[in-house]
Order: C-alpha cells, then sequence, then structure tokens
C-alpha cells in the first residue's frame, strides 16, 4: 500500500530549469486560448466568465474552498459552468441537478479525488493504487475498495457491531466527565471539546489501550495533521509549507505502526480488525495497514468532532434553549444509589430520538447550518442530466451544499439564521403538527439537505457521528453548569475560514469556561446506558 517511512514524508525538490520554465509558460498560453477562444458545446451548462482572465483561479486561491459557494450566490443559477486553465467544472445548485447525479456514481465517481488524495498523502506506489482501486476481475473477487466500503456499510450501519462503538464511545467519555473537579474546571471549551470527543471517538475504534491514552499529545499532532491535510496533498516542500503536520504525520505513523506491531489492534473495533483482514487479505504489511489507520482516524473525526462544540455553543447562548433541552432529557436520566454511599447518573442516548424532539431538531439544524461540504465528482462519460443539459467527459462537478441548505425557497427567510426548532415536527402530545402544505415543502428540503453527501458515497459513519454529537452535548447540557470566566453571558465564537475538504468549519479562536456538575448532582457519578461510567 506505500512505501518505507521516508517515502511517507519525502519533500518533492523543485528545480526551475529552462525546460520547466518554457512548459510553464506553454502551459500558460494554451490556457490564455482556452479561455478566449475555445466555445462551450451548446448542449452544456451556461457559462459565468470571470470579469479578468484566470479570475476564477483567483478566486479559488482566495476563498479557497468557499469561493464556488461565494460565486453561486452571485449567480443564482440552477447549474453553470466555469473554466479554470482549460478544465470545465460544472456547478450544481439545483436539488434536482444534484440528485441526479448522486443517482449514477458511474458517470459521475468521486474515486479519482480520493485516489489523488490518498496516494499523495502515503506515497502509494503504482501496484498498490491498483489493488486499492482496481475493479472485480474475471473471476469477480471483490478489490480491496469494494471489501473496505463493505465493511464499513456493515459495521457502521445500526447492528451489533456499531452499538459496540457506540459503547466504547460513551464509556470514555464518561471517565472525562468523571475526572471535571467537584469545585469546577476552567477550560478552552473549544481545545476542550475537541480532545475530550477525540480521545472517545479513537478509543472506540482502537479501543482502550490506544496511543492516545498513552500519550495525549497525540491528540494535537492528528489535528495539526488535519490542519495541513491540503498542504501535505500538493508536496510542495512540506516540512517547510506545512511544518506542524509534517511532523504530526510521521508522530502519529510511528505510534500506529506500534500499535499494530504489539498487538494491542486485536482489542480494537470490529470495523478496525476488519480493516486489518482486508489489508492482510490483499497482501498489505503493518506498515502500510498503520498508514491507511491514521488516515481512517482523521476521516472519522475532522466534522464530527467540530460540530460537537458548535451544537453545545448553540444551546449555551441561548437561555431559553437550555432549560427546553434539559427537561425533555429528564426522560432519559436515571438517578440511583450507588451501594457505596453514593449516587450514579445514567443517561440513555438510545432513546434521545424518541423523547427529546428539540434535541434532535438543533442536530438536524447544525448539519443544515453548519455541514456544508462542497461535494466533487469526476464525469467518466458524456452524459446528458435531467435530459436538458450535457456534461462532457473529463469535467469536474462541484455541488456547494451551502447554497441548497440555505436557499430561502426551501428553508424560508430565517434560512441564513439557526433557527432550533426548525425540525420539530411534533406537539407536546407527540402528535404531527406539520400540515398538508408543510409536508410537501419537507419534501423539498429533504432534497436540498445533503450534509453528509449522496448516493454510493453517502457518508457511512453519519449514524456513529450522530451518537458521537448527541451523546456529548445531552451529558454536557443536563449535567452541567457551563458558564464564561468572565461572566460575560455565553456568546457564539466566530468560524474560521471552511478549509479545503472540510464539511464543518473551526472555531476562531476559544471560550474560556468554568464547567462544574450542577448543585444537586454534586458527587454523583456519570454514566451511559451501555456505556460504563467508569
Amino acid at each position: 500500500m506505500a512505501s518505507t517511512i521516508m517515502d511517507l514524508v519525502r519533500d518533492i525538490d523543485v528545480e526551475f530549469s529552462p525546460l520547466i520554465v518554457c512548459g510553464i509558460i506553454a502551459g500558460v498560453v494554451f490556457a490564455c486560448w482556452q479561455f478566449l477562444f475555445t466555445g462551450l458545446d451548446p448542449r452544456e451548462p451556461p457559462e459565468v466568465r470571470s470579469s479578468i482572465p484566470f479570475g476564477h483561479l483567483f478566486g479559488m486561491l482566495w476563498y479557497k474552498a468557499e469561493y464556488v459557494t461565494v460565486l453561486s450566490r452571485k449567480v443564482k443559477q440552477p447549474i453553470y459552468t466555469i473554466r479554470i486553465l482549460g478544465t470545465r467544472m460544472y456547478i450544481l445548485c439545483s436539488p434536482e441537478f444534484i440528485q441526479r447525479t448522486f443517482a449514477n456514481p458511474k458517470a459521475f465517481t468521486f474515486e479519482p479525488f480520493v485516489s489523488t488524495a490518498v496516494r499523495r498523502l502515503l506515497n502509494i506506489s503504482e501496484p498498490d493504487m491498483k489493488i486499492l482501486l482496481q475493479e472485480p476481475g474475471p473471476e469477480k473477487l471483490p478489490s480491496y475498495a469494494q471489501d473496505i466500503h463493505d465493511l464499513e456499510h456493515s459495521t457502521l450501519t445500526p447492528g451489533a457491531a456499531l452499538s459496540q462503538l457506540n459503547d466504547a464511545f460513551q464509556t470514555r467519555l464518561a471517565k472525562s466527565f468523571n475526572e471535571i473537579d467537584t469545585e469546577g474546571t476552567t477550560v478552552n471549551l473549544h481545545s476542550w471539546s475537541r480532545d475530550v470527543v477525540t480521545q472517545a471517538a479513537c478509543a472506540a475504534i482502537l479501543g482502550p489501550d490506544n496511543p492516545y491514552e498513552d500519550d495525549p499529545t497525540l491528540i494535537e499532532a492528528l489535528w495539526d495533521f488535519e490542519t495541513d491535510i491540503v498542504l501535505l496533498i500538493l508536496r510542495i516542500l512540506p516540512s517547510l509549507t506545512a511544518r506542524r503536520g509534517y511532523v504530526g504525520r510521521a508522530r502519529l505513523r510511528t505510534a500506529y505502526l506500534s500499535y499494530h506491531h504489539t498487538g494491542l489492534w486485536k482489542q480494537g473495533s470490529p470495523l478496525l480488525r476488519g480493516m486489518r483482514e482486508i489489508g492482510k487479505k490483499h497482501g498489505f504489511n503493518d506498515t502500510q495497514i498503520a498508514e491507511w489507520d491514521v488516515l481512517f482516524t482523521i476521516a472519522a473525526v475532522t466534522n464530527a468532532i467540530p460540530i460537537s462544540f458548535w451544537m453545545l455553543s448553540y444551546i449555551l447562548a441561548d437561555p431559553q434553549l437550555t432549560p427546553s433541552v434539559r427537561g425533555e432529557l429528564k426522560a432519559i436520566v436515571t438517578v440511583k444509589e450507588d451501594g457505596k454511599g453514593g449516587k450514579v447518573l445514567t443517561l440513555d442516548p438510545r432513546m434521545i430520538r424518541e423523547h427529546c424532539p428539540i434535541l434532535i431538531s438543533i442536530w438536524e439544524e447544525m448539519l443544515r447550518f453548519t455541514s456544508q461540504p462542497t461535494l466533487g465528482r469526476y464525469v467518466t462519460t458524456d452524459t446528458v442530466v435531467n435530459n436538458e443539459y450535457l456534461l462532457k467527459a473529463g469535467s469536474v462537478v462541484q455541488i456547494p451544499t451551502g447554497i441548497t441548505q440555505s436557499n430561502p425557497s426551501y428553508w424560508g427567510p430565517d434560512s441564513s439564521s439557526f433557527n432550533a426548532r426548525r425540525f420539530f415536527k411534533t406537539d407536546k402530545d407527540g402528535k404531527e403538527k406539520a400540515s398538508k402544505d408543510e409536508r410537501e415543502q419537507e419534501k423539498l428540503q429533504r432534497r436540498a439537505y445533503t450534509p453528509f453527501g449522496g448516493g454510493k458515497n453517502l457518508c457511512p459513519g453519519r449514524h456513529a457521528a450522530a451518537n458521537e454529537t448527541l451523546s456529548f452535548v445531552a451529558m454536557m447540557i443536563y449535567a452541567f453548569t457551563i458558564e464564561n470566566k468572565d461572566g460575560k453571558p455565553f456568546k457564539v465564537i466566530e468560524t474560521a475560514p471552511r478549509a479545503a475538504g472540510a464539511s464543518v468549519p473551526k472555531a476562531e479562536g476559544d471560550v474560556e469556561v468554568i464547567i462544574r456538575l450542577r448543585d444537586d448532582l454534586r458527587g454523583a457519578r456519570l454514566a451511559f446506558a451501555g456505556g460504563e461510567g467508569r
């Protein structure tokens, strides 16, 4: 799957020879010719040209992952074309066109983006890439990619394996909660939430004895790697341009290799053990498997963890929302004597969807409001979409979900604001309150709502992500008081620019708070039903 440890972190030497300079000039001339003189097929979506040559390229360099969203808000077209250095990009902003592409994964595939990123991050050899991505052969034996796809869907959909993963997450999460000082603990809420949920998520995947328990500083290394991942994919002197991610990746690789060499993988989740078994089946060694596990961990935590912080923040920032959520959580909480003179508070996350409609509405709204990835697809063959527009092979499709998830036509005049009760569908008696027109509107919203992607590439980890976020937020809101250290009312802090490849933005800065158990729960041990509170 990959080469040696030195190959993993090898820089690319850049030398501007006359031949390279001539090549660059030729490329620029060709791009200008494409921009000025080459027309589109009349059946293609209408082209939106920038007011200056290379304007779209400059826009992407400036706005990064947000560019097509920013542009689409100005253009206001359901589908259109832009060209960057001769490459066609079709921008889809209509749920109808988006769902058509999801329904045709052979013509619109995600794999080229994955293969490019994986190859550059892990320096995978061409023979190993063929093993990773090959289609089933004449004997119809599954490829590595297909085996992994099947494993993820069998272990991350509701069932015994997912329940085991959830229980392990909640066990480690409860441990962190029980370490909070009875008189209160002062923390930076964003970084503390990130570390607590990361540690629990990694314990769920890798098992209780994992690299992050042995060395908690690896959590910072993991997020350094994640932050610099695009620069590492570019591989232009990464030891200088992405120093923190470069060093973090090397540390993680060493730690994961030790994890596999010492046999600690045996106490990992069914998903982790299954990934190792598939790797061995296809001829990969421990080094290659460890490298892949690092990337899988990044994929597992990148978006689920930031949204936990944002969901908690939006509840805390609304003085009326906290008591409402806490009130409905009473139905899924029990407090009993522990037989040792103390008491145990147990919260059952499995009952949240049935008993906590406000909390579920907040979760759905947080996904709409914050999880707005720009989805990419590669066009493999000339395809007519919706009997209307021709999308040509070799082009790229970009889907800015921030457009469909904030369009007033689907979400109403407050679509650009957070509305905690937007997805609240029942009255106090639990009866459906939506009218016929509202139910029709909900159908449109479902087509426009794609926080986890769609089609064949619908995120398999969405159920685990929901469990992680809801477990964390529910216990934080019910069991603790969280107040600004400076005594001022809690406010949601600013978001940082969304990184390329990220669905959920991170926070710009942090907020110092005091976390303490509620007065009526002083001395109680916290636990989750299924997960041990230890």
